[in-house]
């Protein structure tokens, strides 16, 4: 069981509701062969971990989401918002009006005690983005409905939180 601070999901929009998503760089890939129940069996079996290991690693789009650690603020609302405005900012450049909080999402409840709030909002500018250390952030871009559909048709957008989060702000693929 993985324990958080309180995070936030953001779905940013522009003037003309195209969705702020980043690149991010995960450590997903394709299965090595379809095994159905017994692809952890086989694995071990065969002794493919190595090969499995190797070749995960993909660019995903994704809605900027994050945690931080602000031990001053107590009120939670206050907290979820800052924590959208300073992800946005670090992940994207999107420097953000008019959030608000839509929802929560659980990314995997077998794994994850809670789950990370949702914020919808505006995009005011983009400007540089500065991301932490430890993340491997591509570029950031603004996505059109329909591009995201060709992309989720394509396999290219998967990412379950990003998808979640936009249901829960109203908007359908």
């Amino acid at each position: 069981m993985i324990v958080e601070n309180p995070g936030a999901i953001v779905i940013a929009q522009s003037e003309d509701s195209r969705v702020g998503l980043v690149r991010n760089f995960r450590m997903t890939g394709k299965r090595l062969f379809q095994a159905g129940s017994k692809y952890i069996q086989r694995l071990h079996d065969e002794d493919l971990w190595s090969e499995m290991l190797a070749c995960l690693g993909t660019w995903s789009w994704e809605a900027p989401r994050g945690l931080i650690d602000d031990p001053n603020e107590e009120d939670l609302e206050k907290f979820i918002l800052k924590t959208a405005k300073v992800e946005a900012s670090e992940e994207g450049g999107f420097k953000l009006v008019d959030m608000q909080i839509r929802g929560r999402v659980n990314m995997n409840t077998t794994f994850f005690a809670h789950a990370q709030w949702v914020v919808s909002a505006k995009i005011r500018s983009i400007g540089n983005a500065c991301p932490e250390d430890m993340e491997m952030i591509g570029s950031a871009k603004l996505f059109t409905l329909d591009e995201l559909r060709d992309l989720a048709k394509n396999g290219q957008f998967v990412d379950g939180l990003t998808l979640a989060g936009m249901a829960l702000c109203g908007i359908s693929l």
